[in-house]
């Protein structure tokens, strides 16, 4: 298991914070993060760990078997250092991660084929949605995506669901950085 760790400066902390790509420390970063990553944001800066140097073409080749998901009654924990299964089983594809306020999660999909432009079309025709985040009760957050990446920052500390649902021809992995500020 390769253990990747780095320290980015509190300035680049703040560009990266803010969502503006200016630095070089930010852009050494956002080219080396590969998920699964954990990154910590302290006032001395950033700390990322990634637990298996993936590249982004080899991240459906990671070692061992993508964690299967569940149903909406039972969904699976999300295991950061892991990979997680997408089915063509629309119903299996739950799962569930408790955090902190202002915890950004970073969702990346590794699926079996690209996507074309009619079904991403479609998905925004239709108010829906391949990835979604729900709260612990099912309350659909505004946050969506009708692509193979989605980042989201939480209001509010809790557990929530998260549920891929690719059309049915779609299947694959993918994995989640989490960071904490």
């Amino acid at each position: 298991m390769n253990l990747f760790k780095k320290k980015i400066p509190l300035v680049s902390s703040l560009i990266l914070s803010l969502g503006l790509v200016a630095c070089s420390d930010v852009d050494t970063l956002l080219n080396t993060i590969v998920l699964p990553t954990t990154i910590e944001v302290s006032p001395s800066g950033i700390e990322v760990t990634n637990q298996e140097a993936l590249s982004e073409n080899s991240l459906s080749q990671a070692a061992g078997p993508a964690i299967s998901g569940g149903s909406p009654g039972l969904p699976v924990e999300l295991n950061l250092s892991k990979r997680h299964a997408i089915s063509s089983n629309l119903s299996t594809n739950y799962f569930k991660y408790t955090v902190v306020a202002k915890d950004k999660w970073i969702i990346r999909a590794a699926l079996n084929k690209p996507l074309d432009l009619a079904k991403t079309s479609y998905c925004r025709g239709k108010s829906n949605s391949f990835i979604s985040i729900y709260t612990e009760n099912f309350v659909l957050l505004n946050t969506v995506s009708c692509a193979v990446n989605l980042t989201h920052e939480f209001a509010e500390s809790g557990t929530y669901i998260l549920h891929m649902s690719y059309p049915v021809d779609y299947n694959g992995s993918f994995s989640l950085a989490s960071m904490r500020r």
